[in-house]
């Protein structure tokens, strides 16, 4: 070892060039990293703000949406618009004859089988305490579902063949997924 550093200080001696070229290459190297280091933390504290903001907007997108839920719910409880008879406006709402008509012949179920356990567990993570949470829960969970999945092509193309509004077709299929996480999480407690 210590021939080792004998042999770099004669190096040094001989090429006195050399020496300020490697200390030159590595203070470089070491401020380079350092820059690089500033910038990926900045780029972070970045993407922390725009998830954060994301997290505001999807907040937002969903009171947004119960909202429009709710004033459709009014309007269709004094007549102003047409429910399709799918759902009762009355406390609770409760699906027709007509809606769980239209949850078969739609291929809601076939849906429901398939992604009942995510819808669930979309729920679950809101910890609702009451029936009313649930509700309001599913409508939110139904509404931001993944409308693009195969499952669902059958219930849009129901929709458009029988001039059904789709927005009550999801009020409907939010009642069902209601009545089902109330059984599974407040009354199998």
């Amino acid at each position: 070892m210590v021939n080792f550093f004998k042999d770099l200080i004669s190096l040094f001696r001989e090429y006195p060039g050399f020496f300020w070229t490697i200390i030159s290459a590595v203070v470089l190297f070491i401020f380079t990293l350092g820059k690089l280091w500033e910038r990926l933390y900045h780029v972070g504290k970045e993407v922390d703000k725009i998830h954060d903001d994301i997290g505001t907007v999807k907040k937002e997108t969903n009171s947004i949406n119960t909202n429009v839920t709710r004033l459709i719910s009014i309007l269709q409880g004094k007549g102003i618009i047409d429910s399709n008879m799918y759902f009762q406006v009355s406390s609770p709402m409760q699906l027709t004859n007509a809606g769980k008509k239209m949850l078969e012949e739609c291929g809601f179920f076939s849906y429901f089988e398939k992604y009942k356990d995510i819808l669930l567990k979309e729920i679950k993570k809101k910890k609702p305490k009451t029936k009313y949470d649930i509700e309001q829960i599913a409508k939110d969970v139904i509404y931001n579902a993944d409308m693009t999945v195969d499952e669902f092509v059958p219930i849009k193309e129901y929709a458009f063949q029988h001039g059904s509004d789709l927005s009550n077709m999801l009020i409907a299929f939010s009642l069902y997924l209601r009545d089902y996480a109330i059984e599974e999480i407040l009354e199998n407690k």
